[in-house]
């Protein structure tokens, strides 16, 4: 799907928002505002990532990183449905990483998300 739509980001880019993967500035805002979570930790949650969706942004070709919005807010609840929580607490990308990979794997399909998480939140606590 190569391309542009207008000046300002790439067909690929448009697609990814339509799926639910957003820059950081949108995907911290969508996120705090269904988590409940304030922005500042969601944003330094989200800086703790490193993530390898990227596209093209601007008319200079811009490299901008993408975040998975539903895989951050399903992580972040299971977060939150444990109680308080610290973010020195996690290892915030072996999280994500396992989110993703399970998402991509199906585990998600046919079970509570929230029990897979929590596994994986157990696996990944320092």
């Amino acid at each position: 799907m190569a391309g542009y739509n207008g000046y300002s980001k790439s067909n690929n880019a448009v697609y990814a928002e339509y799926n639910g993967q957003y820059p950081a500035t949108k995907a911290v805002q969508i996120v705090a505002e269904v988590t409940g979570l304030k922005k500042a930790l969601v944003r330094k949650i989200i800086k703790s990532i490193e993530t390898n969706e990227y596209h093209h942004t601007s008319k200079y070709y811009n490299t901008t990183y993408y975040y998975d919005t539903e895989n951050l807010v399903a992580m972040l609840n299971a977060v939150k449905s444990r109680g308080e929580f610290k973010f020195e607490d996690y290892d915030w990308q072996g999280i994500y990483d396992q989110e993703l990979q399970d998402y991509e794997d199906g585990v998600y399909k046919f079970c509570d998300i929230t029990l897979t998480i929590d596994e994986v939140l157990d696996d990944n606590k320092n």
